[in-house]
C-alpha cells in the first residue's frame, strides 16, 4: 500500500500540483479575489487503499486559502491602529497569530504558529548547527533572502513528528516578512460578503465535483510521465467514478403529546410545531430577564411572543419575576445583574439577552451560572429581540429552554427495553487552570430516550491513552449508577450502545487494545460486585470528516436523501462498517458519515443497527430535523466543546440531569 501511495506521490508531481502540508495543490489553477486580498489554491486529497472488493483511490477536491498580504504586514496594520509598543497591540497581534497556519515563501512550507516572540528579532543571535550568528545572516546564506524590517517580532513554531524523526527537537523561529497566513481567522468568518464570495468556489454540488475529478483523472491517464512510470509496473488510473449499490431508509414518524408527524424529504419536522403539543413540558413560573438598556423596549414583546407560541406547544411561561436592565456590555456589569436577581428570587432560569456575540462575555455568563451556581440559562441575541422572523426564533427557544428545564420535546419509536445509549467526545486545548482535555459523556436513562444525564472529566493528552480510559471507564460507570437510581425496578442497563467520536484513523487500533478492553473490564466488573453478568456492549465509533463522497445518479447527479446507507464496494474489507447519509447538505455535496462497529454483544444485523442509528438523528432538540450524527453523539461534542471553550471548569452537579448545555 506505501508503495501506490509513493507512486500517486509522484503522480501528482508530474501534472504539476505543489505539496503543502500533507496535500497538493494546483497553484497554476489559482482563484485570486482581490477585493477581499485572498488567493484560493484548488487541491486534492488523495489514498489508495484496499477496499472490499478493489484496490481504490479516494479523491476529494480541497481548497488552500492564502492572504495576499505577508504577515508582516497584517502586524503592521494592528501596530498603526494600536502602537507598537502597547500590551493590547501585542495581544491583538497573539490573538491573530497564535494557533493559525503560515506558509513560507522560501521553502513552501506551512508551520503551525505557537507563539509570538516579541522580544526578538531578525538581529538576535540563534545557535545554528553550533555556532552563533545572527537570524538575518543566516537567511542570506541559506535561502538568498534579505530581509528588509530587522526590528520586526518573530513567529515560533514548535517542530512537527516529522521534524523530530529527522532529529529537529528545538523550536523553529520565523520571519513575518517571509510568511504568509493561510486559512480564515473568525472575524474572515464572521464577514459576510466575503464568505459569500468564498462559496462560489468552496461548495461545490454533485455535478460541478464529478467534472473536477473527472479531469483530474484525465489529467492522470494523459501525462506521458505518469504513462511511463505507472506502465512500469503494469498500472493506470481508470477513467471513471465507481458505481454502486445504495439503499435508502423509510422516513420516520416524530411521535408528540397526542399524535405524530412524518418528516419531509429532507429530514425536517419543524412544521409540527404549529400543531403538535410537546411530549411533556415544564411550565416556566420563575424567571428574569438581564437585557442591555437599548434593547429593553423589545423585551414585552419578546416576552408576549415567547408566551403566545408556548401555549400551543403545552408548556405555559408566566411573566418573568423581574427584567433587570443593564447600561452596557461589560462581563462585570452583566456578572453583578445576575448576582443581584438570583439573591432576591429563587429562579428556574435565568433569561440573559448578549448585546453581541462575542465568546468573552458569553463564557463569563455561562461559567458562573452553569459552573459556579448551578443555575440553568438561556442566552438571546439582542438583534433578534427586534427580528421579523421573531415568532419562528421565540419557537425554538421555546423548546430549547423546554429541553433544559427536563422536558421531552419529541421522541420516536424505538423498540428497545432496558436500554442506555451513550455519547462520547473529546474537545482538546481547554481553557481553565487545569487546560489539557476535556472529555464529555451523555447518556439516556429513560425508557424513550428523551433524557439524559451528562458529565465531563478532564485528562492529558498521552500517547498510550491510559488517562482518558480511566476518566471514561469513571463517567461510564457515574452513568449506569445514574440509569439504576432513576430505574431502580429495572437496576443497571441490559444494553449499553455507545457512540464514540473524536477518533483519528490511526487511533483505532489503540481504541480497539485499550480503550474497549479498559471498558469492558470495569463494567463486567460493576455488574459483577450485584450479581449480574456483563451487559451487552455495542462499540461504534462514529467519523464525521472523512474523504468519501456519495452522488445519487438520476436525470443529473444529486446529493442522496437522508437516510442512505452504503455498506459496500467503499467500505473496508477487515471493518464492519457502513455509511450513512443523515441529514441535507443546504450548499455544495453532502457528507457521509463513518460508522464502524468495533464490538456488538447484542448481535444486532446490520440493518437494525444502520436503523437504530439513524433514528437517533431525529432526537437532538435543538434542530427540528435530522443531524449529521446520533443526538448522544452530538449533545457530547456540544458539552465538550461548551466545557473547554467557555466553561473553564465542570458544570455544576445540580444540573447534570438536565441538558444544561443545549
Amino acid at each position: 500500500m506505501a508503495i501506490y501511495n509513493l507512486l500517486l506521490r509522484k503522480c501528482m508531481y508530474a501534472v504539476g500540483l505543489e505539496m503543502l502540508g500533507r496535500n497538493f495543490f494546483d497553484p497554476l489553477a489559482a482563484i485570486e479575489i482581490p477585493s477581499q486580498r485572498l488567493t484560493l489554491w484548488p487541491g486534492y486529497l488523495t489514498s489508495i487503499r484496499q477496499h472490499e472488493k478493489k484496490m481504490l483511490l479516494c479523491v476529494e477536491t480541497t481548497h488552500k486559502v492564502l492572504r495576499l498580504d505577508s504577515v508582516l504586514m497584517i502586524i503592521k496594520g494592528l501596530e498603526r491602529s494600536m502602537g507598537s509598543n502597547t500590551v493590547a497591540f501585542k495581544e491583538a497581534v497573539r490573538k491573530e497569530l497564535v494557533n493559525t497556519i503560515v506558509l513560507t515563501s522560501y521553502n513552501r512550507k506551512t508551520y503551525h504558529v505557537d507563539e509570538v516572540d516579541f522580544d526578538r528579532s531578525p538581529k538576535s543571535m540563534f545557535e545554528i548547527k553550533g555556532k552563533m550568528q545572527p537570524l538575518v545572516e543566516y537567511y542570506k546564506e541559506r535561502y538568498d533572502k534579505h530581509i528588509k524590517d530587522l526590528n520586526q517580532c518573530l513567529l515560533i513554531a514548535k517542530p512537527s513528528a516529522k521534524d523530530m524523526h529527522r532529529g529537529l527537537t528545538g523550536e523553529i523561529v520565523l520571519v513575518p516578512e517571509f510568511c504568509q497566513s493561510t486559512g480564515l481567522t473568525d472575524t474572515m468568518r464572521a464577514n459576510f460578503s466575503l464568505m459569500k464570495e468564498l462559496g462560489k468556489y468552496l461548495h461545490q454540488g454533485p455535478q460541478e465535483k464529478s467534472l473536477l475529478l473527472d479531469n483530474f483523472l484525465k489529467r492522470m491517464r494523459e501525462n506521458q510521465t505518469i504513462k511511463e512510470e505507472l506502465g512500469s509496473w503494469g498500472l493506470e488510473f481508470d477513467g471513471k467514478l465507481i458505481e454502486l449499490q445504495g439503499r435508502i431508509l423509510g422516513k420516520e414518524a416524530i411521535m408528540f403529546a397526542k399524535g405524530t408527524q412524518m418528516v419531509d424529504d429532507k429530514g425536517d419536522f419543524t412544521m409540527a410545531f404549529r400543531s403538535q403539543q410537546m411530549l411533556s413540558a415544564v411550565n416556566l413560573s420563575s424567571w428574569a430577564i438581564v437585557v442591555p438598556q437599548r434593547d429593553f423596549g423589545g423585551v414585552d414583546n419578546l416576552v408576549r411572543t415567547m408566551s403566545k407560541v408556548a401555549g400551543p406547544l403545552s408548556m405555559k411561561i408566566d411573566n418573568p419575576k423581574q427584567i433587570l436592565k443593564v447600561p452596557d456590555g461589560k462581563t462585570m456589569t452583566y456578572l453583578k445583574a445576575m448576582d443581584e436577581l438570583l439573591d432576591r428570587h429563587n429562579l428556574q432560569m435565568l433569561f440573559i439577552i448578549l448585546p453581541n456575540n462575542k465568546a468573552e462575555l458569553y463564557s463569563a455568563v455561562k461559567k458562573r451560572l452553569a459552573v459556579d451556581l448551578g443555575v440553568l440559562s438561556q442566552c438571546f441575541l439582542a438583534k433578534n429581540v427586534t427580528s421579523k422572523g421573531l415568532m419562528s426564533i421565540a419557537t425554538k427557544v421555546v423548546v430549547q429552554m423546554n429541553a433544559k428545564l427536563g422536558g421531552e420535546p419529541w421522541t420516536l419509536k424505538l423498540p428497545l427495553k432496558n436500554t442506555m445509549f451513550v455519547g462520547f467526545d473529546v474537545y482538546h486545548g481547554a481553557k481553565g487552570s487545569s487546560g489539557g482535555s476535556v472529555g464529555a459523556m451523555v447518556a439516556t436513562y429513560s425508557g424513550n430516550f428523551t433524557r439524559y444525564y451528562s458529565t465531563t472529566s478532564h485528562f492529558k493528552r498521552g500517547d498510550d491513552g491510559k488517562e482518558l480510559c480511566a476518566t471514561m471507564l469513571v463517567d461510564i460507570i457515574k452513568c449506569c449508577h445514574k440509569y439504576h437510581e432513576l430505574n431502580t425496578e429495572v437496576g443497571l442497563p441490559e444494553r449499553i450502545i455507545m457512540y464514540r467520536d473524536g477518533v483519528g484513523e490511526g487511533q483505532l487500533k489503540q481504541v480497539f487494545d485499550v480503550e474497549l478492553k479498559t471498558l469492558s473490564e470495569g463494567l463486567a466488573k460493576l455488574y459483577q460486585d450485584v450479581g449480574r453478568g456483563p451487559p451487552n456492549l455495542t462499540y461504534i465509533v462514529v467519523t464525521k470528516r472523512i474523504n468519501t463522497k456519495l452522488m445519487m445518479m438520476k436525470m443529473n447527479l444529486q446529493n442522496p436523501p437522508p437516510g442512505t446507507v452504503v455498506d459496500d464496494v467503499v467500505t473496508l474489507p477487515e471493518r464492519h462498517d457502513f455509511y450513512l447519509i443523515s441529514c441535507t447538505a443546504r450548499q455544495g455535496t453532502v457528507s457521509p458519515c463513518s460508522y464502524n462497529v468495533l464490538r456488538d454483544d447484542s448481535n444486532f444485523d446490520a440493518d437494525k443497527l444502520q436503523l437504530i442509528t439513524y433514528k437517533l438523528c431525529h432526537m437532538y432538540f435543538n434542530w427540528s430535523g435530522t443531524i449529521a450524527v446520533p443526538a448522544p453523539c452530538q449533545y457530547a461534542h456540544k458539552l465538550a466543546f461548551l466545557t473547554g471553550m467557555n466553561y473553564g471548569g465542570h458544570a455544576n452537579a445540580n444540573l447534570s440531569n438536565l441538558l444544561h448545555f443545549l
